[in-house]
């Protein structure tokens, strides 16, 4: 016989094998046709459909608050769960399935039937709590009974049992997606914030040209990619992937991933080469935070941190806000302005950059993240605060080219870099151990490049470098 455990839960239903461990982990609904009744999608295929289907299409959930609504889609749902990791007839499986503590006989039954429409030969039943408290390793003993909780999208399930078994136990319609509502409303009430629903999810994403594995907002993926048609080397996570796995696409805009937290302090380190930041500055946030009300973005915090005490980011028309002078206007903690206006802001419901256009607070998925927004801006007011300036118009390659960093390293050498980190797809900086910076922005019809130095000689031998591939706003066309 073939064992499997089984959550069949309100969300999110999971498989697991012995000897393999988790081998599902999809979401509990289907995409089901109203007149017809046909199922057009399952699982997490489905889940993608919320909010994008045609009017005659539904996305069903056949558990609701651990009980079964519908047991014909519930079955059809755990047969398609079965048949991706099983291949041959289910005669053979024998699964231990997960319940709510306390559920009636009828509701019991249900799981039963369900169960069997869907193939599998023996099922044994046991209360979540009690799966809970073995997958913790608790020990149990019958001297020492053990209260365990285990809250779930749906329901909650609180019992209390030694080693005979549970001694008492109940299940709550209040799960996670309950709770959810309740913050919602309670921030809205207290704060007058209207907040979104932010869907966490752990997976394989894509990061640059790389995938790594981690915690998404679900709700700003753009698109899928299968992870099999990449080079080994461009996958980075020691998680096994299937021939059919995919990584998420995000929007350009999206709230901060934690490999994206990583680049950011070892850019700001880098930077610190050619660019005035402070090093190692620890600040004390908890005077902000209970100002704006709320925990201050920790890409912030890096930001705040690095610059904190270089006065040429705060002092020009376009500048960073001082951290006594952030403030927060609607759903937005507004961190950069131009004069007396705000410019920039971090959304704190989805962690996206913000801008304010004809008096109105707008997030773009296309635009670029708050860190990137807040590294570029680094990078010009940095380039501006130096004593020669320099502007010019690219020309050839650099101007039709679609990948401006690869094209900029045949003018590297050994006296430039390019900061590759920065991620921001049209632009490329180019730094030198004289602190000198090169900013070149190119869209595939058009590039300019503005140049910062300490000394004229420093702009003139990269002049010398780059040669006809720019004409410099001094120079007179010939």
């Amino acid at each position: 016989m073939l064992k499997l455990a089984i959550d069949f839960g309100t969300s999110v239903t999971k498989i697991y094998k012995i000897g393999s461990g988790i081998v599902l982990a999809e979401a509990t609904c289907l995409a089901v046709d109203k007149e017809s009744g046909e199922i057009r999608a399952y699982g997490n295929d489905a889940k993608r459909l919320l909010g994008k289907t045609a009017e005659q299409t539904t996305v069903r959930f056949p558990v609701y608050e651990g009980e079964i609504a519908s047991e014909p889609l519930a079955s059809a749902l755990l047969e398609y769960f079965l048949q991706k990791i099983i291949k041959g007839s289910l005669s053979r499986v024998e699964a231990l399935i997960g319940i709510p503590c306390g559920l009636k006989a009828e509701s019991r039954e249900k799981y039963y039937r369900v169960a069997n429409a869907a193939g599998i030969a023996r099922v044994t039943f046991v209360e979540v709590p009690f799966l809970s408290a073995l997958g913790q390793d608790v020990p149990l003993s019958e001297s020492n009974p053990v209260f365990a909780i285990d809250i779930g999208a749906g329901c909650a399930s609180i019992a209390a049992f030694s080693l005979d078994g549970i001694i008492a136990g109940i299940s709550m319609n209040v799960g996670g997606n309950n709770m959810d509502i309740h913050i919602i409303d309670h921030v809205a009430e207290q704060f007058n914030l209207k907040i979104e629903k932010s869907v966490m999810k752990e997976g394989f994403y894509y990061y640059g040209k790389k995938v790594y594995f981690g915690l998404y907002d679900e709700s700003q993926v753009s698109g899928y990619g299968k992870i099999s048609a990449l080079k080994p080397e461009l996958i980075k996570s020691d998680r096994a992937v299937g021939k059919d796995d995919t990584a998420v696409y995000l929007w350009d805009n999206h709230s901060l991933l934690s490999q994206e937290y990583e680049d950011l302090q070892a850019t700001l380190l880098k930077m610190r080469t050619f660019v005035n930041l402070d090093a190692g500055l620890e600040i004390d946030f908890s005077a902000v935070e209970k100002r704006l009300n709320f925990p201050f973005p920790k890409e912030l915090k890096l930001i705040y941190s690095a610059i904190q005490n270089q006065k040429e980011y705060f002092a020009g028309a376009e500048h960073f806000l001082l951290l006594d002078e952030i403030y927060v206007e609607g759903d937005v903690i507004v961190f950069f302005q131009k004069k007396r206006s705000p410019v920039a802001g971090y959304h704190i419901a989805s962690g996206c950059l913000a801008r304010f256009y004809k008096k109105e607070w707008l997030i773009d998925r296309g635009d670029i993240c708050c860190y990137q927004f807040c590294l570029t801006y680094l990078l010009t007011l940095a380039l501006e605060s130096k004593p020669v300036q320099k502007k010019g118009r690219c020309k050839g390659s650099l101007v039709t080219t679609l990948n401006i960093e690869k094209e900029l390293e045949n003018y590297c050498g050994s006296e430039y870099c390019l900061l590759r980190e920065l991620n921001v797809y049209g632009i490329a900086v180019m730094y030198s151990n004289e602190k000198l910076i090169a900013y070149i922005r190119s869209n595939g019809f058009y590039a300019d490049i503005r140049v910062g130095a300490l000394q004229e000689a420093h702009w003139q031998a990269l002049c010398d470098r780059l040669g006809d591939a720019v004409r410099w706003a001094d120079e007179k066309k010939q």
